[in-house]
């Protein structure tokens, strides 16, 4: 059995880029070598197969914990990467909150297949099993504006009490003329920022082709910055 790098993707506030992060991230770390298990478990607005152009799974994230199913018969192949594989959401049963014991469980047969990243895509906001033993490090997403960063920092807060490795990734850069510039956010929140993401067209483009803008155009200045952070890991 492995033991994989499980990162938590999470913002405190919606609507930043988690999801493009978690998908960019999960295929640059493929695309260099890793073997990567995507998850969305995202169970208010499951939506990765949209990004992927892939249809709803018959079997998805929160079947599996639920139903006490086996991670394997969601857990499918990305086609266009051999190394990357995903676990898809599922929307049936709505709105859910996983116990602890239930990520834990998830954790341990996901550790049988040999990745070396699982990146989890979750729903914004904090819950009670952000903070279960699987999770070696939150990516946190912000964008770069006053009330997203002070409730990130809330965030940050909260995972450093309970001794959370968590690093923020600075989305949609440049996207506004009022936005906080890095250099402020250093200083006045204190934050370890470990990407900084500008906002490119390559972003609106590989969501309307439902394809990640990493295979796009790897020489987009959105894709050289997710190279970097995926290389700071590998």
């Amino acid at each position: 059995m492995s033991n994989p790098y499980v990162i938590r993707i999470s913002s405190k506030k919606g609507g930043v880029g988690k999801t493009t992060v978690a998908v960019n991230l999960s295929t640059a770390l493929a695309v260099l070598g890793k073997r990567v298990l995507l998850v969305d478990g995202d169970p208010t607005n499951a939506n990765i197969s949209d990004f992927l152009g892939l249809e709803d799974p018959k079997i998805g994230f929160a079947d599996i914990l639920f139903n006490e199913l086996d991670a394997e018969s969601g857990i499918v192949n990305y086609k266009e990467l051999g190394n990357m594989d995903l676990l898809l959401g599922s929307d049936r049963i709505g709105i859910y909150a996983p116990t602890k014991e239930q990520i834990i469980h998830f954790g341990y047969q996901a550790g049988k297949f040999n990745y070396d990243y699982i990146i989890v895509d979750t729903a914004p906001g904090f819950f009670l099993h952000d903070l279960v033993p699987i999770y070696k490090e939150s990516l946190i997403v912000s964008i770069p504006q006053g009330p997203t960063m002070d409730s990130n920092k809330k965030l940050s807060d909260l995972y450093n009490q309970d001794i959370l490795r968590n690093h923020v990734v600075l989305n949609r850069v440049g996207s506004s003329a009022y936005e906080l510039n890095v250099d402020t956010i250093k200083q006045d929140y204190g934050l370890d920022i470990a990407a900084v993401l500008p906002e490119d067209p390559i972003i609106p483009q590989s969501i309307a082709k439902r394809e990640p803008a990493y295979l796009l155009d790897r020489t987009s200045k959105f894709c050289v910055a997710i190279e970097n952070l995926a290389r700071a890991y590998t």
